[in-house]
């Protein structure tokens, strides 16, 4: 996920599903997918929290992998959120009110991997 602005700090919340003897891997890549680092290992369904702070912070892009194994595991709900930094002159004056951005993925990028158990 690359960004215009410096990332703060990144969350993952997602709601897993985990099929008998499956599971779900979540690895990060700062260096566009050279290397990867395990941020999660899953083995059981429900609602995970992941800090992606240490893989993102002050840094203007990075990429998440999902290797999802096990027949009937996946992810029912995945939302990303993350604080940037960038200059204040491009917005409108702020007000007392909170301020929100949203962006969209474009095309998917990089890679996928996935394993049929």
């Amino acid at each position: 996920m690359s960004s215009s602005y410096v990332y703060l700090t990144g969350e993952a919340d997602l709601t897993a599903v985990v099929g008998e003897g499956g599971s779900i891997i979540v690895t990060s890549s700062i260096n566009n997918g050279l290397d990867w680092k395990e941020l999660a290992r899953i083995d059981r369904s429900g609602e995970v929290k992941i800090d992606l702070k240490p893989t993102c912070y002050l840094h203007y892009g990075y990429r998440l992998s999902f290797e999802i194994a096990g027949k009937g595991s996946g992810l029912d709900t995945l939302r990303i959120r993350h604080d940037i930094q960038h200059s204040q002159a491009p917005l409108p004056a702020l007000g007392e009110e909170q301020t929100r951005s949203r962006s969209a993925p474009a095309r998917p990028k990089g890679r996928s991997r996935s394993k049929a158990g």
